[in-house]
C-alpha cells in the first residue's frame, strides 16, 4: 500500500477552525446527550422528535461514536464508559428468526417495516398480530413467510445498513458482534445472481448493496470464524468485475448521473477497504472523481473524498491535483459548520429524516449528529490528504 505523504504538502498546518474542531464538536455533543447513559443523544438541538433512549436510536449512537473516534475523543473513554457503549450497541443484535445476527432499532423498523408491507399501511393490524406466537413462528421456523403472510415484510435494507454501521462501531471499540449475520446468499450459485440481479442502472443502490454481502461475508468468516466457504468473497469481487463499465472502469450499467457512479464507487470502494482488497482501477476513480462535483450534500461531499482517498492508498497519479482539490474541498465542507456546534447534512434543506423516519420537525435549517458525521469524516480524510491528520490527533474510522 502507497505512503501518500511521501511529497511535502500544500500546506504545512491546518486552519485555526480546523484546529479547535474536535473540542468544539466534543461541548456540542454533550449539548445533546439524553438522560439515558452513554450513546444515547437527541438527533439535532432544537427541533428533534427521534431521541435515543435505552431501546432506540440505534443509528444515532452509532453516528456519535464514529465522530467521536475521528476526533480523537474516544481515546478519553475509561474501561466502564467503553464497556457501557459496547453494551448498548450489542444489545440491539437480534438472536432469532430469519434476521438473527442484524442489529434492529424496533422502533425505527417498526415504521419502515409497515411501509414496506403490501398491507400495513392500510390495514393496522400488526400490533396486535406481531405479539401472538404465531408471529414468532412464522417468523422464525417458516422459509417463505412472506408469501403465507405477506403484510410481515420486512424492511431488509436497513437492516442490513444498521447492521454494518453497528458492528463497525463496536469494531472502533475493539468489540465485536457476538453472533454471525445470517440470511443472505451464501452459495456461489445464489450470491451470482444477487449481484447479477441488482439495479446497476443505479449504482449507488446496488453498490449498497453488494458492498453489505461482501462485508457480511467477511465478518462471518474472517472475524468471527463461521463460514467456511473462503471462495465467496472471491466469487463476489469476480462479479463485480463483470459489472465494470469498459469505458470508464466503474460500476455501472447505462448511463447513470456522475452522482450516482461516484457515490456508487465509493459503496464498493468501501466494502474493498473493509475486506482489505486492493482497488481494481484506482486512477480510473482519480480520473472520474476529478472530474465531478459532488457538493451538495454532506453524503456527496463524504463519498467522492473517500473515493479518492482510497485511489491514493495504491497510486501516486496525479497526486498534487488531488491535493489541490482537496484544499478547495475545505472551504465547501465549512459552509456546512454552524458557529459553536456541529454540521448541517445539507446546505439548503433541514434535515427532517434518518432512512426515511422522521427524525426532526424541519422546521430549521440546523447541525444535527448526521451531517456532523458525514463532515467530520470528510474533514479527516482531506486532512489525511494533506498531511494534516496526525497533527490533528484525527482518525479514519472503517465504513
Amino acid at each position: 500500500m502507497k505512503n501518500i505523504h511521501n511529497k511535502s504538502t500544500a500546506t504545512d498546518y491546518p486552519p485555526a477552525w480546523i484546529n479547535s474542531l474536535s473540542k468544539e464538536i466534543d461541548l456540542w455533543l454533550k449539548t445533546l446527550e439524553t438522560d439515558y447513559g452513554p450513546g444515547c443523544y437527541r438527533f439535532s438541538n432544537n427541533s428533534s422528535v427521534f431521541n435515543a433512549n435505552k431501546t432506540k436510536g440505534l443509528g444515532i449512537t452509532c453516528l456519535v461514536l464514529k465522530t467521536l473516534y475521528i476526533l480523537g475523543l474516544t481515546r478519553n473513554f475509561d474501561e466502564k464508559t467503553k464497556n457501557l457503549w459496547i453494551n448498548r450497541i450489542k444489545s440491539f443484535q437480534t438472536d432469532w428468526g430469519r434476521q438473527s445476527g442484524f442489529f434492529e432499532d424496533t422502533e425505527l423498523l417498526k415504521i419502515l417495516d409497515r411501509r414496506k408491507s403490501r398491507y400495513l399501511a392500510s390495514i393496522r393490524i400488526d400490533k396486535y398480530i406481531r405479539n401472538k406466537p404465531l408471529f414468532r413462528f412464522a417468523d422464525s421456523a417458516v422459509q417463505f413467510t412472506d408469501k403465507v403472510f405477506p403484510l410481515l415484510e420486512k424492511d431488509i435494507q436497513t437492516r442490513k445498513a444498521e447492521t454494518r454501521q453497528a458492528i463497525v462501531s463496536l469494531m472502533l471499540l475493539g468489540s465485536q458482534p457476538d453472533k454471525p449475520i445470517t440470511n443472505i446468499p451464501n452459495t456461489a450459485k445464489s450470491v451470482q445472481e444477487f449481484i447479477l440481479n441488482l439495479p446497476w442502472e443505479t449504482p449507488y443502490g446496488a453498490g449498497s448493496h453488494a458492498g453489505h454481502l461482501l462485508v457480511f461475508h467477511y465478518i462471518n468468516q474472517n472475524i468471527l470464524g463461521y463460514n467456511n466457504q473462503s471462495n465467496l468473497i472471491n466469487v463476489i469481487t469476480e462479479e463485480l468485475d463483470k459489472i465494470r463499465n469498459t469505458t470508464i472502469g466503474l460500476w455501472h450499467k447505462s448511463n447513470p448521473p456522475p452522482r450516482q457512479i461516484v457515490n456508487g464507487t465509493m459503496k464498493i470502494a468501501a466494502a474493498y477497504k473493509f475486506c482489505n482488497i486492493p482497488l481494481p482501477n484506482p486512477k480510473s476513480i482519480i480520473d472520474y472523481c476529478l472530474k465531478a462535483s459532488n457538493e451538495d450534500q454532506g453524503c456527496d461531499n463524504a463519498d467522492i473524498i473517500f473515493a479518492l482517498h482510497q485511489a491514493m492508498q495504491f497510486t501516486s497519479y496525479r497526486e498534487d491535483e488531488i491535493k489541490q482539490f482537496a484544499l478547495d474541498r475545505i472551504s465547501i465542507v465549512k459552509k456546512f459548520k454552524f458557529e459553536n456546534q456541529g454540521f448541517a447534512f445539507s446546505l439548503t434543506k433541514p434535515r427532517r429524516s434518518y432512512y426515511g423516519v422522521q427524525m426532526t420537525t424541519g422546521s430549521e435549517l440546523e447541525a444535527d449528529v448526521h451531517g456532523t458525521f458525514l463532515s467530520c469524516w470528510t474533514l479527516s480524510m482531506l486532512a489525511d490528504i494533506l498531511g494534516w491528520r496526525k497533527k490533528l490527533g484525527w482518525q479514519i474510522p472503517l465504513t
